[in-house]
């Protein structure tokens, strides 16, 4: 195809696009908007009748659904099962929608932004509130309106100050620790996933998550206020970096996956040697079934992987995305590490155990009883 007829047919596709979503009068705009916050506060009630399962009903379960919260995609399946998994640990959830902005695309299509604020309450009766940035695009389905797929981030408010330890991970903070980065190593070279150490361990709200496979937890303040970033160059593989006081304290040898949208889902001192290690995951696939688990320690050298791994160079730590699980059976040991076996068996476990060396999988036990 020659150059002017591709952009003649890259103006014609826009043309119908544009088409199309002028075909959508004035008021049926205004009818999709109201019907979708009619929605929205449906979805609240259910929530706070069934907890964060409520969100059922209201989720596109056909194979093209996807959520993608915090960098991570999940199915329709594992999300609904990290669900009832958070569930289980608290006794109620409450869910409020702010600055909503409904785009109509079509008569039984639309794209949703909003902040999404939830709050949760354990059996002790403490609260931990979190707020997300949501992105969603919306069908209506037999009549009713669904999620058909979804990213939520972590909704950042503005904390201005020259000094990115007092910061947030802004856009300016991204900014300031990317040329950090290319400073350091070179043009060619990023930052990405950005983890305020501090704004985890002080932020109440991020023990809800801990159940999905997240953990938060400096004991020795080894991190204390630093941000945990990968670097991504022009190779295969990312390294893990602090900074702290607009410096990069610390820095690894590429020794990852190069997956710029795979999340940093915390921090511990998972082999209990007195150093806070960094976990990093890395999906199996681009369905959200199943992820590994990659645990870093930033000991003095250019850090050492806690976990092994297999011939292809893959991470042999793995489980259903989100269902990772870190318990400490006896406080002067190391943690023990549970995750959902990926294939479907709601009730079959992988574990893994510290051998001294690295984390290695255990014999498969069943979820009900633990052994």
């Amino acid at each position: 195809m020659k150059p002017i007829s591709l952009f003649l047919l890259c103006i014609a596709v826009v043309l119908c696009c544009c088409k199309r979503s002028k075909n959508v009068s004035q008021a049926d705009r205004a009818a999709v908007s109201k019907d979708i916050n009619t929605m929205l506060a449906a979805l609240s009630d259910s929530v706070r009748k069934s907890g964060l399962i409520g969100w059922a009903p209201f989720l596109d379960s056909s194979s093209e659904f996807q959520w993608v919260f915090m960098g991570s995609a999940l199915s329709y399946d594992s999300l609904l099962e990290g669900f009832r998994r958070v569930d289980s640990s608290f006794s109620s959830f409450a869910i409020s929608w702010d600055s909503v902005h409904v785009e109509c695309l079509a008569e039984n299509e639309a794209t949703l932004f909003a902040i999404y604020n939830e709050t949760g309450v354990d059996s002790s009766g403490a609260q931990a509130a979190t707020a997300f940035d949501i992105s969603a695009n919306l069908r209506r389905i037999n009549g009713s309106w669904k999620f058909h797929n979804c990213q939520m981030s972590e909704h950042a408010e503005p904390h201005p100050g020259p000094n990115i330890a007092e910061a947030d991970t802004s856009r300016e903070l991204a900014q300031t620790i990317d040329g950090l980065v290319k400073a350091m190593l070179g043009p060619s070279y990023g930052a990405s996933n950005i983890l305020d150490v501090d704004d985890r361990t002080a932020n109440a709200s991020y023990r809800v998550y801990q159940s999905m496979g997240y953990i938060f937890e400096d004991p020795g303040h080894q991190l204390e206020h630093s941000y945990i970033v990968t670097i991504h160059g022009q190779n295969d593989s990312a390294s893990i970096a602090i900074v702290r006081n607009n410096r990069i304290v610390w820095c690894s040898r590429p020794l990852l996956p190069s997956m710029g949208f795979a999340p940093l889902p915390g921090f511990g001192d998972l082999n209990n040697d007195g150093t806070t290690d960094i976990l990093f995951n890395t999906p199996l696939d681009m369905r959200g079934y199943g992820e590994a688990l990659w645990i870093i320690s930033p000991d003095s050298s250019d850090g050492r992987l806690l976990n092994a791994v297999d011939q292809e160079g893959q991470s042999v730590i793995v489980g259903g995305t989100r269902t990772f699980e870190f318990v400490q059976p006896n406080p002067k040991g190391p943690k023990l590490i549970k995750a959902d076996d990926f294939s479907g068996d709601l009730n079959s476990k992988f574990m893994y155990t510290w051998n001294g060396s690295v984390f290695v999988k255990a014999d498969s036990t069943d979820a009900r009883t633990g052994r």
